[in-house]
């Protein structure tokens, strides 16, 4: 699980700092990395919305790192209920 946590943690940062979209960057980003966990793994992030949206603008504002968007994933990831 360790590795797809670390490869979910790039999909987020890579999409949310590259925008590849005109819009929408940082909510695909989260879309993303949250399906790939409940489909593969069973689990999802289960961070509060305001924690999110603050999370997501600083990732993309290059405020974290890979290594940081890892661990808030390690810290809000949820087994699916």
């Amino acid at each position: 699980m360790a590795d797809s946590v670390h490869r979910a943690a790039w999909i987020l940062y890579a999409i949310a700092v590259r925008h590849p979209f005109q819009n929408g960057n940082k909510r695909t980003a989260f879309v993303v990395v949250d399906a790939l966990l409940r489909e593969e793994w069973g689990f999802h992030i289960g961070a509060p919305q305001r924690e999110k949206g603050k999370f997501l603008i600083e990732v993309a504002d290059y405020q974290h790192d890979v290594d940081d968007v890892e661990r808030w994933i390690w810290k809000y990831l949820e087994k699916n209920g």
